[in-house]
This record gives structure tokens, sequence and C-alpha cells, in this order.
């Protein structure tokens, strides 16, 4: 931060964030993002086409009834890198690396765009109470060597 105010680079608040970010983004735009609800809010925006992993993720696993009613669980980005792509992040004792966490935010959507065998698979065991990385560490093994997985369920 240090060195982008330095260089004149730092954006001025929330206002300046969502100038710049219209700069490069317009309503056709897809963003992607994870629970990217609280970061539209900060930067006091709507936008009609998002692609959110952790909506994607809760939905596959517990398919909601209606559309008003809220999904019971959502998965970290931490925990949905590690299970979908055996990427371990966010493990920094100086906090979070927003690079790190977009670049995994994307690669899980693609994951589960490429893979929706693997997802439906794994938000079975996600139904069923799995829950621990053991658990998915599993759930890949089983899915991987082709092993029916059904009587785990």
């Amino acid at each position: 931060m240090k060195n982008a105010k330095a260089n004149g680079k730092a954006l001025r608040g929330w206002m300046g964030a969502r100038k710049a970010l219209w700069d490069w983004i317009d309503s056709d735009t897809v963003l992607i993002g994870h629970d990217i609800k609280h970061d539209l809010n900060c930067l006091g925006m709507v936008h009609p086409r998002i692609v959110d992993s952790a909506i994607l993720t809760a939905e596959a696993a517990f398919k909601p009834r209606r559309e008003f009613l809220r999904l019971r669980r959502i998965w970290s980005l931490k925990v949905l890198s590690r299970v979908f792509l055996d990427r371990y992040i966010q493990n920094s004792s100086n906090g979070h690396s927003a690079l790190q966490d977009a670049v995994a935010t994307k690669d899980v959507v693609m994951f589960c765009l490429d893979k929706p065998e693997y997802l439906n698979k794994w938000a079975g065991f996600a139904r069923s109470g799995w829950d621990t990385p053991e658990d998915f560490a599993t759930l890949k093994y089983l899915v991987e060597n082709g092993v029916d997985h059904s009587e785990y369920l």
C-alpha cells in the first residue's frame, strides 16, 4: 500500500474502487467471486451477471426448494480450494492474498463447471454430513479410483 500511495496509484475509498472497477467491466461482464455479495455491498454495487462459488457449491449440496429459502451452509474458499483443487490457500500469518483468493475462486468455479459429476458426488457426501478434510480426501480417492461410493452415503 505504501508503494501504491507513493506512486499515486492508491484508490480513494470505495467510490474510487468502484469507478476503477467500472473502467474494466460493464453490465455484460460476468463477475466471478466467492460470497461476492459482501464485495459488491462494500462497493455499493449490484450486478446482473455473477457466478458465486459459494452459491454454486451450496446449491449443489442443498438444492433449495424455493428461491427465497436460505442455503443451509456455505463452505469457505479455503475448504473448497482444498476439496476441489487440492490447493492449500490462506495459510499465511499475514492474512489473505487477494490475488491468491481470486485465482482460487476462478479455478473452483471452472472445476465445478468442467466436472459436474464430481461436484454432484461431493454434494451427496456433503449432504450426508461429510465435512472434514479427511472425509473429502476419502471422497477424492473413491472417485478417482472408480470405487462405488453409494454405500458411504
